[in-house]
């Protein structure tokens, strides 16, 4: 059986005061904690390969194309996808713009290679300049990496996500739903 004596949250009854003291500093621990990483990017453990972000594009092999319309907007910038060793757990970065506010992006992402997938795990945006909360921006990004299919090819390398966006006809062609966010292959981080 667990003996909760041994644990760092065990507080013995015979000093109250001690006690409240000790529970108090832990919970101000824990809201520090949550200020603290509230202005910082997601992490994915086990990083190994880094894509650069190079634009979007509306097939694999195809020329550079526009952004979505909705990028444009926040004046979204992509600057990285990293994957861990396996390659299903991948991390994407990015900047936005909101009500005057310079924005940070990061989501976690979980793809399903042999079904060439991949969807949204959490996703987490802050401002870096200003009081924004950039939901908004956050809201849309959230909604463009929801759950897609992806294109790996050429070489060097892209990883090609294609997401539905409702200017995909605009920038892609009459009956184009998806506009592909384009990385390429960069380097081996460890």
């Amino acid at each position: 059986m667990f003996d909760i004596s041994n644990s760092f949250f065990y507080f013995p009854s015979n000093d109250k005061k001690g006690d409240k003291m000790k529970l108090a500093l832990v919970i101000g621990m824990m809201f520090l904690n949550g200020v603290l990483f509230a202005s910082e990017d997601l992490k994915l453990p086990g990083e190994r390969w880094e894509a650069k972000a190079t634009g979007y594009r509306c097939a694999a092999f195809a020329a550079d194309s526009n952004a979505p319309l909705s990028h444009d907007d926040f004046q979204v910038k992509f600057e990285f996808l990293r994957t861990d060793r396996t390659l299903d757990n991948g991390l994407v970065v990015a900047s936005f713009r909101e009500q005057d506010s310079e924005c940070r992006y990061s989501a976690i992402l979980l793809a399903d290679n042999s079904a060439s997938t991949i969807k949204l795990v959490r996703s987490h945006a802050y401002a870096s300049a200003g009081e924004s909360t950039c939901l908004n921006g956050k809201k849309v990004l959230d909604k463009h990496l929801a759950d897609n299919e992806y294109l790996y090819w050429g070489h060097p390398h892209h990883v090609t996500i294609m997401m539905p966006v409702a200017s995909a006809e605009v920038i892609c062609g009459p009956q184009a739903t998806h506009v592909g966010l384009d990385f390429t292959v960069s380097r081996l981080i460890k």
